[in-house]
Formats: structure tokens, C-alpha cells, sequence
């Protein structure tokens, strides 16, 4: 993600004729964006709502130059990068990871600046976290736990009660969690363990993304995960009854019919949920 960072800042700062830059100093000391863009050949791009898409961009292959520039009103705006892996993962195409950004001129430079919009808590006794537009992080506390971003990942790591974690688009990191827990993500992956000792009910849902689950040895009862577009695997550990899967759809008991329930279902993406097994 640095890497593909640098490549961004040092794309806008190669295109000083660029418009952004045409705001601060005389224009005569800039070159016109005809001689910047010289021997350079335009990179066609579009978003849903503008065919223009958000940036003018121009590539040179045979040094691997790319030239952006920057609307007028660039200055104060801030714009959010989803990231995502081309190929080489099982969830490669979806996203994974996010970036908001701002530009910034110092001069006859630009700078590429990503605000603080984490927030992170540790050690409370219960907490409720709610935010528009950034990640949340959670580590190591007792106590409910509701947290909701509409745009970021969140992460939680070491917990004992109940939680709820929602997010409209943003992966689900959440390890070793109390329960009962809801995870909830509209675009994103969902990677979640139970904590031991943990043997409450767990929903987990996403629209677009892979699901895995894994169970304490703790945990007994009935386990149902269902996708519409990927494959269910079910392993039970060695401590299973009743196991169905049809590639789809798949139910099965831990250690019989326990009191609890595992609900996880995803629209696109493939779904895992793991029991451990006893020692």
C-alpha cells in the first residue's frame, strides 16, 4: 500500500502543469498542459455517475510515467481510495483496505495526506463507536461493544461480551470476541474467531465477500451458513453430528444439538466456519 502511495504522489507531482497547479503562481511559471502531456497517451477512465471520471490521466509505458491532473477545487476535498487485490487470493477483486486522502501545495509541490480518522479504544468497560467515514480498532476490554462506520474496516482484537460491528463498506477483522455477536458488513470480507469460553449465538452477514468463522471448543450447537454465489465448507473438528452440505447451503450440530445458533450467510463469496477440535 505504501508503494501504490508513492506511485500516487509522485504521478500528480510529475504533472506541474496540471490545473491544480495553475491556482497559486503566475501561469507563465508552469509549462502548458500541451507540452506536460507531449508523448504521453491518454488513460480512458469513468466512474457511475461522470464518464469523465474523477481524474484526467495520461501514461508513458516505456519509463512507466503517469501524469494526473487535478480539478480546480482540489484543495480541501478529501477522497476516499478503495483498495484491492488483482489476483493471487481467494477474495482477490473485492475490496481489501482503504485509504482517505487530501492534497495539499506547499509551493510548487503537492503532497498527498491522509487524515487521522481512526479511533481506537482499549481497556473500557462497554463502548459504542460511531463514525461516517473512517476505521475503527478495538483491543482488549470487558463490556458490550457496538461499533459502526458507514465507509472503513474495523478491527477487534480481544474481547469478552456482547458485540455488534457494522459497516456498510469495509472488511470485518474481529478476533477472539465475546458473544452473543453480530457482524455485519454490506461490502467486505469477514475474518472472526470466538474467544474461549465463549458459547453465545453469532450471526454473521455480507453482501459481497467471503465469510470465515471459527468456533472455540467452548461453543455447541447449530451451525448454518449459506451463499448465493460460492461454496460452504464446514469443519467440525472431529466433535460434529448431522453434517449437510450441498456445495451452497451446509448445516451441522457441534458436540450435538447445543443452545446455540451460528447464522452466517453471504451473497458472493465463498464461506468457512471451523470448530475446534478438543485436545
Amino acid at each position: 500500500m505504501k508503494e501504490y502511495l508513492s506511485l500516487l504522489l509522485a504521478a500528480v507531482l510529475a504533472a506541474l502543469g496540471s490545473t491544480a497547479l495553475a491556482q497559486g503562481p503566475p501561469p507563465d511559471d508552469f509549462p502548458p498542459l500541451p507540452e506536460v502531456i507531449k508523448g504521453y497517451e491518454a488513460v480512458p477512465s469513468s466512474d457511475q455517475t461522470n464518464p469523465r471520471g474523477l481524474f484526467n490521466m495520461w501514461k508513458r509505458d516505456k519509463d512507466a510515467q503517469l501524469l494526473v491532473e487535478l480539478p480546480k477545487m482540489f484543495q480541501g476535498k478529501r477522497y476516499f481510495v478503495a483498495l484491492t487485490v488483482s489476483s493471487g487470493d481467494e477474495y482477490a477483486g473485492l475490496q481489501a483496505g482503504e485509504w482517505v486522502i487530501e492534497w495539499r501545495r506547499y509551493d510548487k509541490r503537492l503532497a498527498v495526506l491522509a487524515p487521522n480518522l481512526d479511533i481506537r479504544a482499549a481497556r473500557l468497560d462497554g463502548i459504542e463507536i460511531s463514525t461516517n467515514n473512517g476505521r475503527i480498532k478495538v483491543e482488549g476490554f470487558a463490556g458490550q461493544l457496538k461499533a459502526r462506520t458507514s465507509n472503513g474496516v474495523i478491527r477487534i482484537n480481544g474481547h469478552s461480551g456482547p458485540v455488534l460491528l457494522q459497516t456498510s463498506n469495509g472488511a470485518i477483522d474481529a478476533r477472539n470476541i465475546g458473544t452473543p455477536a453480530e457482524l455485519e458488513t454490506s461490502n467486505g470480507t469477514v475474518e472472526a474467531s470466538l474467544a474461549s469460553g465463549q458459547d453465545g449465538p453469532v450471526s454473521v452477514r455480507t453482501s459481497n465477500g467471503g465469510v470465515r468463522l471459527e468456533l472455540p471448543v467452548s461453543w455447541s450447537g447449530h451451525v448454518e451458513a449459506e451463499t448465493s454465489n460460492g461454496r460452504v465448507n464446514l469443519e467440525g473438528g472431529g466433535r460434529s453430528k448431522n453434517i449437510a452440505i450441498d456445495q451452497a447451503h451446509g448445516t451441522m450440530d457441534i458436540d450435538g444439538a447445543g443452545k446455540s445458533k451460528a447464522s452466517i450467510l453471504s451473497s458472493n463469496g465463498n464461506v468457512r466456519v471451523t470448530a475446534l477440535a478438543t485436545k
